[in-house]
């Protein structure tokens, strides 16, 4: 029977990946049986056993020559030369779905101190792929990679006693499965394999009972696939980025974060399109984006970088421009407000939800300078809101205290000038859904002069949903936390409900 372990999603650095495809699962079933990875019949070890692997070295050289030129077929000829339902195959094919020449590096290793070497396969920070030898045949593990649509996510943790994890779930379900291997004494033996829960708890390596410590995978002495010379990061190169460029993003649903890092909280997904930068960090294996709009941050693995200044104008349109067109025109289908506007429930009453939620004035700064046409500055927001203005700190209140206030104020708002902070009393919880809905290409915009029209359309139907009708902003305005290049004019909902 599988054990079930309630585990924190923030706390697993191997599993919080960046865009999604179909769930794969392990093929490995629990076992306490143990493979050779050694032939085992000499006790002198006269060789690390790097020329096994050059059949597997010249296949993924095979892969990303193909894949560079565009040769689809010259792909296929040789993915003949490997069964096609292994992992190295569908990785095969999913480096084929990036659109670029995949940046592979390899790295050999003894996991298991036998003298023989181990091969692991990746893009220079972290392992895609482990190989071992069985005998002198080399033996695929398991290939970890994010796959560019739907939701699947699997990965690789690798300690110093030799214990490996291979993590695979989707963003779809809530379950983690977890494989326990280790390299030992020139056997590879299946130790566990559990299935955790998204939640609060430990990391898969307590789960597991793993207490040695786990290898920094980008610091491996990687070597470029193609030459065998030490390999330059793409992460290294983008740290000394110091002017902004675009980049077009090739999947459909690749994450942006608040933080640039894979444990950072996701803020919402982007499109495919070209983007601006303004700078780049490396962290947790990845190379990250800060997008021009205020958004977040983006692994930049996922895209491609755009030559020349104008290669992305549309209608008169910059990237910038489009770019900030499309996060007005997304984020402004909620239910309240803006999906920017992200409050903090510090008190709950009930559970409908009822309770205190506090905003920052930022929040709201930019969202009234976003979604109306007129310009508010703080004291506006307040009128607006009908705000109760107080100069005590609400937020170090105690729950005691807190409860009291929600009982003499009821519903509404009040404004801390100590907190600088709007604080909402909500009597009830909020109901109501909308039907998905899909922003149209720039070239579906209308434009005239500086004002720009798009209407949504609803994802399943394509029939029109909102129109939004937006003016380049001249407004200016004390605070905020990101201050927009348009301003929605009005919008209107066109939808007939069908």
């Amino acid at each position: 029977m599988k054990k079930i372990y309630k585990v924190s999603l923030t706390a697993m650095t191997l599993l919080t990946m960046v865009a999604c495809g179909p769930k794969r699962r392990p093929r490995t079933q629990p076992s306490t049986v143990q493979s050779e990875v050694a032939d085992g019949k000499s006790s002198k070890k006269t060789s690390s056993g790097h020329e096994y692997y050059q059949t597997v070295l010249e296949r993924y050289q095979a892969y990303s020559r193909a894949i560079e030129v565009g040769d689809s077929a010259g792909l296929a000829t040789k993915l003949k030369e490997i069964d096609s339902q292994s992992d190295e195959y569908v990785y095969a094919m999913y480096l084929q779905t990036l659109g670029s020449k995949p940046n592979l590096s390899y790295f050999y290793m003894d996991l298991d101190k036998d003298g023989r070497d181990e091969l692991l396969i990746g893009n220079g920070q972290t392992v895609s792929a482990i190989y071992y030898l069985k005998g002198q045949k080399p033996e695929l593990l398991h290939t970890a990679f994010v796959a560019s649509s739907g939701g699947s996510r699997s990965g690789f943790q690798i300690f110093e006693d030799g214990s490996v994890i291979y993590a695979s779930f989707s963003s779809l379900q809530p379950e983690v499965d977890l494989i326990h291997y280790r390299f030992q004494k020139g056997k590879l033996e299946t130790v566990n394999q559990i299935q955790i829960k998204n939640g609060d708890g430990q990391k898969p390596e307590q789960a597991l009972g793993i207490t040695a410590k786990e290898l920094d995978q980008a610091k491996f002495e990687w070597k470029e696939l193609e030459t065998g010379k030490k390999a330059t990061s793409q992460a290294s190169n983008s740290e000394q980025q110091t002017s902004s460029f675009q980049v077009r993003v090739g999947v459909s649903d690749l994450r942006i974060r608040k933080e640039a890092s894979i444990n950072g909280e996701e803020v919402g997904t982007i499109p495919q399109g070209v983007y601006t930068i303004t700078e780049t960090v490396s962290a947790d294996g990845y190379t990250w984006g800060k997008l021009q709009s205020g958004q977040g941050w983006i692994a930049l693995e996922f895209t491609t970088k755009v030559e020349g200044g104008n290669a992305s104008t549309v209608k008169g349109l910059s990237a910038e421009d489009q770019e900030d067109i499309h996060s007005v025109v997304e984020n402004g289908y909620a239910l309240m407000y803006s999906r920017l506007v992200k409050p903090t429930f510090i008190l709950d009453l009930s559970n409908d939800h009822s309770g205190i939620y506090s905003y920052t004035e930022g929040m709201f700064l930019d969202y009234f300078n976003t979604y109306t046409p007129d310009t508010y500055q703080l004291a506006n927001v307040i009128k607006k809101l009908e705000a109760k203005e107080t100069s005590e700190s609400i937020q170090s209140m105690t729950t005691d205290q807190l409860i009291q206030l929600a009982k003499e104020r009821k519903q509404g708002w009040i404004y801390s000038s100590k907190d600088k902070k709007f604080f909402e009393f909500v009597p009830g919880g909020r109901g109501g859904a909308g039907p998905a809905v899909v922003i149209p290409s720039v070239d579906e915009w209308v434009v005239e002069n500086d004002t720009v029209t798009v209407t949504t359309r609803v994802k399943t139907s394509s029939q029109p949903f909102e129109r939004y009708v937006l003016k380049r902003s001249k407004k200016e305005y004390s605070g905020g936390e990101h201050k927009t290049r348009f301003y929605v004019v009005s919008k209107e909902n066109v939808w007939n409900g069908k």
